[in-house]
């Protein structure tokens, strides 16, 4: 069994797709996906449809919540700040794909798996969260939103707290350079950030990531949106 850790989707549908083929997924093998599964790539509904369909077909799936999950559910339930927080930050692209003009079009099966979604969750020894954690909090793994917002949280990790486990997240777009190198040091310094900015397809950002936890791999998969005509 292997156990695989998914950056942030963000739409992009073809992309995770093409991540899944590579890394070959089998029906024993866990997948945990960090969050952020919407907006600003072109087809949110066909991510979480894909990871519907990997769920009906049997496999075992963990969907954190991210903070475009978190804007999306507020605007869902009448918190117009986060309505338009999500807006200007994608949201329009998602309901697009979903061929809706306004959030309450959304069908009640995405609101509802997207409300079930956890904050963190652990595996063996490593910490999963889409964010980070608090360490000003009395327990940095209390269930909070700010674990799916919170960024420059690396220099007040607290490593006698932390011990032997690993922290492994996404929201803050890196290159994949940077998060090669962070893996080099990842048994000194504990953090891996799987987050290279697949949607934006640029230069410097420009894939979606992967990591088994077992083996200690790292799979990229650039953005193949622009190859297709999905």
């Amino acid at each position: 069994m292997r156990q695989f850790v998914i950056g942030d989707v963000h739409g992009c549908k073809v992309s995770l797709v093409a991540l899944l083929k590579k890394i070959d997924v089998q029906l024993d093998d866990e997948i945990y996906f960090l969050g952020d599964y919407i907006d600003r790539g072109r087809d949110s509904k066909g991510v979480l449809d894909t990871i519907f369909a990997l769920i009906g077909a049997g496999h075992k799936v963990t969907c954190l919540s991210g903070n475009h999950e978190a804007m999306l559910l507020g605007g869902y339930q009448g918190n117009r700040d986060d309505a338009n927080d999500w807006w200007n930050n994608g949201g329009k692209t998602t309901l697009r794909s979903f061929n809706a003009q306004y959030l309450q079009d959304i069908p009640p099966q995405y609101i509802e798996f997207i409300k079930a979604m956890p904050l963190i969750v652990e595996v063996g020894d490593y910490i999963l969260v889409h964010g980070g954690l608090n360490f000003n909090a009395k327990n940095p793994l209390t269930p909070s939103q700010q674990m799916a917002w919170i960024r420059a949280w690396y220099g007040k990790i607290d490593y006698k707290w932390l011990g032997n486990r690993y922290i492994i997240h996404g929201h803050t777009p890196q290159s994949v350079e940077e998060t090669q190198h962070q893996f080099a040091l990842l048994e000194q310094e504990r953090v891996l950030n799987i987050d290279c900015g697949c949607v934006f397809n640029g230069k410097s950002l420009n894939s979606l990531v992967c990591f088994e936890l077992s083996s200690k791999q790292l799979y990229f998969q650039k953005n193949v949106e622009y190859l297709s005509n999905e």
